[in-house]
């Protein structure tokens, strides 16, 4: 079984630490690198052969949102799973849009995240749960938007 490399992104140091513990006893993880913001994230892409990037989406001088939208950019072949305290509906939609090969929050438990990880390095999305619900409901809020709109204004109403 090849190794595949990381690297886990958040502005937290303990957290960066907890979820590197959680991860090392998957068999599938090889080296592990800490990023503290998403520049550094870009950095040690270039540095090392990288198949996955676990990332928070607040972070300084570059975001996970930001970096993300830079990694299907440049690195297509990297995937990305992000973790986060925001599952707004709004967050959500971006994130997925964007790309990400997987969501769940901070909150989420140990086996949950291993879970995640092994189904995106095996080619496939995994959203949680409650980032699955956050998603449907930027879907409805988007569709009840337009909606809106197009009552308030159309200019082919001839009333």
């Amino acid at each position: 079984m090849k190794k595949i490399n990381i690297i886990i992104a958040d502005d937290h140091l303990m957290f960066l630490e907890g979820i590197n513990t959680i991860l090392s006893d998957m068999p599938e993880i090889g080296e592990v690198h800490l990023a503290t913001e998403g520049k550094q994230v870009v950095r040690l892409l270039n540095q090392f052969e990288i198949g996955l990037i676990i990332s928070d989406i607040n972070m300084p001088k570059m975001d996970g949102i930001e970096l993300l939208t830079e990694i299907k950019k440049k690195h297509g072949t990297v995937k990305i799973i992000m973790l986060s305290m925001l599952d707004n509906h709004r967050t959500v939609h971006k994130v997925i849009q964007k790309g990400a090969d997987g969501f769940v929050p901070k909150f989420t438990s140990k086996e949950e995240l291993q879970k995640a990880v092994r189904t995106v390095l095996d080619g496939e999305q995994y959203f949680s749960e409650i980032i699955k619900q956050r998603y449907m409901e930027s879907i409805f809020e988007r569709k009840k938007y337009k909606n809106i709109v197009r009552n308030l204004w159309n200019p082919f109403d001839k009333k």
